[in-house]
Parts: C-alpha cells; sequence; structure tokens
C-alpha cells in the first residue's frame, strides 16, 4: 500500500501490458456487494476483451473496500486521502492508463449489465466505418425496463431550472421543451448523435480524451485534465460531453442497453441540490449564460446516427 497526496493508496493485481478497456468507478460510501456485482459482471465479458477495472474510493478512512478478484480481469483500488470529487477522480485513472488502453469506461457503480453491452461498443468502436466517434453510450434503461432519459441535449439555464424544479409539470408549453430537451422527438431504440451523453456509463475512445484534455497552465504540471475538476459533482459529465462531440460524433448505441438505479439524487437531498445549483453556475459561466452559439451547432447536430455515406 502507498499514498500519494489527494493521489491515492493503492491495492493492485497484474497488469496486462496492452489494454483494450479501462473501467473507472468511482466508490464514495457505496458497498462491497456492488463492488462485487460489477467484477462478477465483468468476468463475464469475452477473454479476447483485455480489460482493467479501476475502483476509486472518494471516501475517507474506508477499509472495506476490496472484492474478490477474478483471474483473467486486472483489478486496480485506489484509496484517495480525501473525497476529491468524481471527476477529479476518474482523472486519476485515465492519467495512470492513457496510452497503455485504446478506450475508457466511465461506469457508475449503481448500473447493472449483460457483457454484450461492453462487447458491443468495443466492436461498435472498432468498426473502420466509426472512427470519428468519440463516445458511446449504449440505451439506459429503469429498472422496471422502461427507458431513462438521461441522455439528452444541452441545456439552456431556463430549461435546467424546468428540469430540475418543474420536471412533473403538466403545463402543455414547459412539458415540450421538456421532452425536445431529452430527444424524444426522436426514436430511441435507433442510434442516436446525442450531444450530452450520461456520466452513468461514458464509452470513451482514449485518444479523443486525450485530444479534448483541459491543458495546464503550468507546464511542470504533466497531468491531462480530461474531466473539467472545477466541477465537484454534477455537470462534469455535459462539460466534456460537449467537448468531445465539438471535435467527434457522440453516439447512443441504443441496441445494447445497461439498466441504473437512478435515484434523482437531487430531487430529494438539499446538500445535493446545492451541489447541483453549484456546478450550474460553474457551468453557464464557462459557457455562457445567455449567449451559447457552439451550444446551438452542436444541439443541432443531434438526429438518428448514419454511418458515411449511408
Amino acid at each position: 500500500m502507498t499514498t500519494i497526496n489527494s493521489t491515492p493508496t493503492v491495492t493492485s493485481t497484474a497488469t496486462p501490458a496492452n489494454l483494450d478497456i479501462v473501467i473507472s468507478v468511482v466508490l464514495f460510501k457505496h458497498s462491497l456487494e456492488q463492488q462485487q456485482k460489477i467484477i462478477n459482471e465483468c468476468s463475464q465479458i469475452t477473454k479476447n476483451i483485455k480489460i482493467k477495472i479501476y475502483f476509486v474510493n472518494n471516501r475517507v478512512n474506508n477499509k472495506d473496500n476490496i472484492g474478490d478478484n477474478k483471474d483473467h480481469l486486472a483489478i486496480e483500488y485506489l484509496q484517495n486521502d480525501k473525497n476529491v470529487g468524481f471527476g477529479r477522480a476518474h482523472n486519476l485513472v485515465i492519467n495512470k492508463e492513457m496510452g497503455k488502453t485504446k478506450y475508457f469506461l466511465i461506469m457508475n457503480p449503481d448500473i447493472s449489465f449483460r457483457p454484450q453491452a461492453i462487447e458491443g461498443l468495443f466492436k461498435f468502436m472498432e468498426d473502420d466505418k466509426n472512427m470519428d466517434v468519440g463516445l458511446t453510450i449504449p440505451k439506459i434503461l429503469n429498472p422496471d425496463g422502461s427507458i431513462q432519459f438521461v441522455n439528452k441535449r444541452l441545456p439552456s439555464p431556463s430549461i435546467f431550472f424546468l428540469r430540475k424544479f418543474f420536471y412533473k409539470t403538466k403545463i402543455s408549453s414547459f412539458r415540450r421543451r421538456l421532452d425536445y430537451y431529452e430527444m424524444r422527438d426522436l426514436n430511441l431504440n435507433q442510434r442516436i448523435i446525442c450531444s450530452n451523453i450520461s456520466g452513468c456509463f461514458m464509452f470513451f475512445r482514449a485518444d479523443a480524451l486525450k485530444n479534448i484534455a483541459i491543458r495546464n497552465s503550468n507546464p511542470d504540471e504533466n497531468a491531462l485534465k480530461c474531466f473539467d475538476e472545477r466541477f465537484f459533482l454534477y455537470f462534469e459529465d455535459t462539460d466534456i460531453s460537449r467537448r468531445v462531440s465539438a471535435r467527434y460524433k457522440s453516439v447512443v448505441v441504443s441496441e445494447y442497453e445497461v439498466i441504473h438505479q437512478w435515484e434523482r439524487g437531487t430531487h430529494n437531498n438539499f446538500f445535493l441540490l446545492l451541489h447541483t445549483l453549484c456546478s450550474a453556475y460553474k457551468y453557464f459561466n464557462k459557457w455562457g449564460w445567455w449567449k451559447d452559439s457552439e451550444k446551438e451547432i452542436l444541439n443541432a447536430t443531434v438526429g438518428h446516427y448514419r454511418f458515411i455515406g449511408e
């Protein structure tokens, strides 16, 4: 066990020399059972795809954080000495493995999946027809099998406010705006180009992440900041989605699906609501409150995905 400042204590198994996918899962008060479930589900993925799983624990002084290893899976545990936030924790993994893997999968602990989901996204990204795709996600389902509307168009301040505080509104004009924001005007059982991919299951091409990383002003710092670390929690996925979408396609590959145990914490927890409002303020300060021409351009690309030449 070693300690690296907001850099973590490490426990690991052997690492393959060449990886196909690095999976990063950030933990905070998540159970050992949730970690073991992810390990068990990943163990069902074909052994032809070389995978390494990182569990990054943002809960300080948590000892009960190691599940059972599987022989053909490389697993590493990073224990932070403080809660560094969602994006910064994933950046630790990205920096450790950049140049050693083709793809990064950013995954929430409350995701359940069959091996076909990851195998399918890997196959999709390996296809020469899709080399201009930098980010994918499968269709996200609720536990009851209904579609979870977490992949969206990029927000304006007004649509953010409307969705946060009037999500169940019956007012038709509000409802139309919310439905459009959540892409309900499209057939979500088809592949969709999407400008705002949910952070619950983001499958990145490693080169795309490297190319959109925020460069440090300090030349002595070599670490890539792929996720903008100003966002402690919430909006980090929206921010990185639009940066990827400005240079690559971001696609919902809807023939594959995962289940997300989405609790809508910001609607039930005042502390999480404050985090959301703080992150929203930072996001709109960064990209524009009333004038955001890039948002309009990226939202205009949203639609059903077609290969070049089709």
